[in-house]
């Protein structure tokens, strides 16, 4: 039955006369050619056939528990030929109840059935399902054994095209390697299957553009093809879909439309919804020959195919409509082609609460459609509509931050039901206290054992474990139904209004950015009733052409310091001499990440010099830098107009919604001009309340405010670091001094205070519930390599063995399970608070972030590593300005810039490095 498939259909075919009247020969016969059609691909015969067993095995009492699984199997599996995924699912649950109800030991029928299922979820779109059936499907391959490992290389194949279609192609590859081992290990490797992994190989090097790595792999695919009688299916379309690309990239349009017609033929002979993708290219040829009647038609017949088939990929829909779209604005019907971008915002959000894995997941598959969200906003901005640019920031950005806003307080793991629950908590479980326990042993490293081998060893097990949590959590996230169907697609611009009219109550203005791959945008509020103000902004050719990344730096433990610190950068250069003429060019989302990190890197330096230069690292040069001023960034991210605009507003308050690497930036510390002296923008811009998002903000806004009297009050301080070890953190001695100052504004029985051996992690969770503020001054790390999963606030940790929840480290999946309900403002007076890895369309992943997604309406946090003296004595300012002993106090953001300005104005602490690091991300009230 391994190699004589078609030889067996053959015999079975004629069988039949021979063993009618048999009744349970007949059914077997059924069956079994039923099968073997599939071999052949020949759904519809096999569907006919098996459908008539399964009729005659229904018919029997009691059932053939060893014939009717595989026809159900079989059955689904023709269904899914003719693409009938929704009859397949009926097959393959009743199949999985068989098992249950009359226990038949697990087999490999039953694995089959696992994997099909997750087929049947993949093709309608609902990729999160699919891969719980996946991972069930490989846990029963291990209690199954050998006969399942031809299930198991289909499993982790279709788990690789799911990453693929997420745009995760690492995890795709990933998933393709395990899949190539697994087919290694068959006694009789199968060449198709090879094939199989190297089709999906060359759908991955077409993500990024790379189409010769891709044609690389087609003449494989076209001999497995030929040998193996495959005129079409995914094999055939997909080396017939690469040699077209080959000729597009090659300017031969004429023979690359000629191999996409001939493929799109075969394609609507079978079905294959990858006639939708196909159509899409013919109108590109099209249009590449000037035919843009010809492209729409080809455009608008792919509309409509995938209006008939909603398992199309979303991909291909909004590419579908984005084409449509710049076709309709090149014939100057403006409102039509913005009315099919924004269908795209559709198309995005009906698919991304089904993606698969959690935040980082869905984030990575929504940026997918950047580039049409992009250009909505660029032909809003053409045509003066701020409010179209307003909306389109507003359903676009901070999209998996606002599902965790709406969840605060919710923890995925409660709602785990079945084997599924028992499974995933305790490998969460074990998990988290692997990394405590490894950790806690991790701190107590001595200098003398650091190079040890012992202790080299400790640390890649530590690395190991925190790998392991990551990948659970992400598992528990993708398995709890609630965080996938939090978010309406219309809250987010529904809030756009509620944000405009509470910024304008609150005496200020609002000021939102867009930053894009080919241009970025400022738009200003000033009054609700008015048209916002667009500002495109730009930058000196001169430093986008040349500007490099920032070399990676050092991180060094210091004292004096409430974290990790870079090493010094070096002395500052000269200030060069202004041109005076700059021709400029349109600010790109590379050139502010590369502005932004040179700039941070600098200011945050205590001996930043406003008046020398900015030192930046060609991009053409090597190592080598180029002086340029330091007002570069703060002229292209606030030009004069904008800052005139603010001016004569009269605003007293600046609502700010950051975009792209601007969230990792305090506004406050840009240098605007440096003759006759120094000028920030504290000095210049009101008093700055920051914001993730629009829809966030709108959260926070919607958020119950405490109204239990006096305010109640935890601060946290000195916590008791062990001091012998290498990995011990030094003491903040500062930081009692800071909690004492802090807690004299609240009265003595409102106040629940922490230090030294109290300040563990259990005592401070426990005392944050019901808490209006929470003060913490510790240490505080960013953590680089797990995409912030273990940043943290580093408490006492406690006597004896660490364990989960009191090992001494608060990090940030542990503050987004807080219940912070009524908690008015979280000070983290701590270093890096408000630093993370940005994951695309997304504000940084932060400790603050996790704060306002347990519940927390307002967060001060850090944007660099902080002095503990001078952070001391700008939380006592900032307190006592909110917190006044006579009058109502002051509002966050106008408190937080008089306790900068006090600090700025005290000798010594001049540079931005003290005064500048913290931001208020909260509501401008």
């Amino acid at each position: 039955s391994a190699k004589q498939f078609a030889l067996a259909r053959d015999v079975a075919r004629g069988a039949g006369e021979r063993w009618s009247g048999d009744p349970l020969l007949d059914a077997r016969l059924k069956s079994d050619r039923g099968g073997l059609e599939l071999t052949a691909s020949a759904y519809q015969t096999a569907r006919k056939l098996l459908t008539a067993a399964l009729a005659d095995l229904d018919a029997s009492d009691p059932p053939n528990l060893r014939v009717l699984p595989k026809v159900l199997v079989n059955l689904a599996t023709a269904e899914l030929g003719c693409d009938a995924p929704e009859r397949a699912e009926a097959l393959l649950k009743r199949c999985a109840e068989l098992y249950r109800k009359h226990r038949i030991p697990t087999d490999a029928v039953r694995v089959e059935g696992d994997y099909l299922s997750g087929v049947a979820a993949t093709r309608t779109g609902a990729f999160a399902q699919a891969m719980a059936y996946f991972r069930s499907g490989l846990a029963l391959c291990d209690a199954v054994g050998p006969t399942a490992e031809p299930v198991r290389f289909n499993l982790w194949l279709n788990i690789a095209l799911i990453h693929k279609e997420q745009g995760d192609a690492d995890a795709a590859g990933e998933a393709l390697k395990t899949a190539a081992a697994v087919l290694a290990r068959s006694p009789e490797p199968d060449d198709l299957n090879a094939a199989l992994i190297d089709a999906v190989r060359a759908d991955l090097f077409l993500s990024p553009g790379l189409i010769a790595q891709a044609m690389a792999l087609v003449p494989n695919l076209e001999a497995a093809c030929k040998k193996h009688d495959k005129p079409a299916g995914y094999l055939w379309a997909t080396a017939r879909h690469v040699r077209a690309l080959d000729l597009l990239a090659k300017k031969e349009v004429a023979a690359a439309e000629m191999v996409w017609t001939e493929l799109a033929a075969a394609q609507r002979k079978d079905g294959s919804i990858l006639l939708a993708r196909t159509l899409n290219f013919l109108g590109v040829c099209a249009d590449l020959r000037g035919q843009s009647a010809d492209a729409t038609k080809r455009f608008e017949e792919a509309r409509a195919f995938q209006a008939e088939r909603p398992r199309c990929p979303p991909v291909t829909r909004a590419i579908t409509l984005w084409r449509l779209a710049v076709l309709a604005d090149r014939a100057g019907k403006r409102d039509d082609a913005k009315k099919r971008l924004t269908e795209v915002f559709d198309v995005a959000d009906r698919a991304r609460l089904n993606t698969f894995g959690e935040a980082a997941q869905r984030a990575q598959f929504f940026a997918r459609f950047a580039p049409a969200f992009e250009l909505l906003a660029a032909w809003h901005a053409r045509d003066g509509e701020g409010e179209g640019v307003l909306r389109v920031v507003a359903r676009s950005r901070s999209r998996t931050l606002l599902d965790q806003m709406l969840a605060a307080g919710v923890d995925p793991r409660d709602r785990l039901t079945g084997d599924t629950r028992t499974a995933l908590l305790a490998r969460e479980a074990n998990a988290r206290r692997s990394v405590s326990r490894l950790r806690g042993q991790a701190m107590q490293i001595t200098a003398e054992q650091a190079e040890s081998a012992a202790a080299k060893k400790l640390l890649a097990e530590l690395e190991v474990a925190q790998t392991e949590y990551t990948e659970a959590w992400r598992e528990i996230a993708n398995a709890d139904p609630l965080t996938r169907v939090l978010t309406d697609p219309k809250f987010a611009e529904t809030s756009l209004r509620e944000v405009r009219q509470a910024t304008h109550k609150a005496g200020g203005v609002l000021l939102t950015y867009m930053i894009g791959r080919d241009a970025s945008y400022a738009v200003l509020c000033t009054d609700p009733a008015a048209a916002p103000h667009v500002f495109k902004l730009s930058v000196a050719r001169a430093v986008a052409n040349d500007i490099g990344d920032v070399p990676a730096g050092d991180r060094v433990a210091s004292a004096g310091f409430r974290g990790l610190v870079l090493k010094p950068t070096g002395k500052q250069p000269d200030r060069p001499i202004p041109t005076a003429t700059v021709d400029a060019v349109p600010l790109t989302d590379v050139v502010v990440a590369r502005l932004v990190n040179h700039y941070m890197r600098q200011i945050a330096d205590p001996s930043f010099s406003p008046t020398r230069g900015l030192a930046l690292v060609s991009r053409t040069s090597g190592t080598a830098t180029k002086p340029s001023a330091p007002e570069v960034l703060g002229d292209a991210v606030l030009p004069f107009a904008l800052r005139e605009k603010i001016r004569a507003s009269g605003a007293k308050r600046l609502v700010l919604i950051p975009d792209g690497a601007l969230h990792k930036l305090p506004f406050e510390a840009l240098l605007l001009s440096a003759e006759p002296a120094p000028k920030y923008a504290l000095v210049e811009l009101p008093a700055v309340a920051y914001a993730p998002s629009l829809a966030v903000l709108a959260v926070v806004l919607n958020r119950s405010r405490a109204n239990d009297g006096e305010a109640s009050l935890l601060t946290v301080g000195d916590p008791a670091y062990p001091e012998a070890a290498t990995g011990a953190l030094p003491r903040l001695p500062y930081t009692a001094t800071e909690s004492k100052k802090v807690r004299q504004f609240f009265p003595t029985d409102r106040v629940t205070a922490f230090e030294q051996a109290d300040a563990t992690e259990a005592n401070v969770v426990r005392e944050m519930p019901g808490k209006r503020f929470i003060h913490l001054a510790a240490h505080g790390f960013a953590d680089e390599a797990f995409g912030n999963a273990f940043a943290a606030i580093a408490l006492t940790p406690p006597v004896g063995r660490a364990e989960p929840g009191n090992d001494g480290f608060l990090t940030l999946h542990e503050i987004s399970r807080l219940r912070l309900t009524g908690c008015e403002l979280t000070v983290l007076s701590a270093c890096v608070t408000n630093v993370g890895p940005q994951r695309p369309l997304e504000a940084g992943v932060t400790l603050a972030g996790a704060f306002l997604g347990a519940g927390s309406r307002g967060v001060m946090a850090s944007c660099w590593s902080v002095d503990d003296r001078a952070t001391a004595q700008m939380m006592a300012a900032f307190f006592g300005a909110v917190r006044p002993a006579k009058g109502p106090g002051a509002a966050h953001a106008d408190a937080l810039k008089a306790a900068r300005l006090a600090i700025r104005g005290t000798p010594g602490w001049e540079a931005p490095f003290y005064w500048a690091p913290f931001v208020y991300v909260g509501p401008p009230e």
